[in-house]
């Protein structure tokens, strides 16, 4: 049999409006007696505000690279980039090393973090999704003419 699910106001309100015991009321909601206990200390304290979903989310993360350390790695890589040279994430370690950065992450942190939300190494601008759509339809085209534009256009986003 599945667990119920009841909000934390009808369970609370039950055991006021009863004087059920815990135990009774955790019996008839399927939670715990501890869980009872918690939400009658929580309305106690703060009402059916301290009723609601609390977020379940760390408080801190003391294991997170530092915003310095990601914005040298975000250079490193633009700067090599620009030069042409490799930018992967075991370069960017070692000019990371060269700069004395620590503490050091690993490659595959670094990798991590150039994967992640940010800058991209693909550039897309100035090519809209209903040309490269257009573009695809008439690559299916025998012509060669549109098999060459279409694989053109990939190049160029690609």
């Amino acid at each position: 049999m599945g667990k119920k699910h009841t909000s934390n106001k009808v369970i609370v309100e039950t055991i006021l409006a009863t004087g059920m015991s815990h135990k009774d009321a955790a019996a008839l909601f399927s939670v715990s007696t501890r869980w009872i206990r918690e939400l009658i200390h929580r309305y106690r304290k703060g009402g059916y505000q301290a009723l609601e979903p609390r977020s379940r989310r760390p408080h801190s993360n003391p294991r997170q690279v530092p915003e310095s350390t990601v914005k040298a790695i975000l250079d490193i890589r633009q700067h090599l980039e620009n030069n042409g040279q490799d930018n992967g994430a075991h370069t960017i370690r070692w000019h990371l090393q060269q700069q004395k950065i620590t503490p050091l992450p690993a490659a595959s942190t670094i990798h991590r973090i150039l994967k992640g939300p940010g800058p991209r190494k693909v550039d897309t601008s100035g090519v809209s999704y209903a040309a490269w759509v257009s573009v695809a339809e008439l690559s299916a085209s025998k012509s060669s003419g549109a098999r060459r534009l279409h694989q053109e256009c990939r190049l160029r986003v690609l």
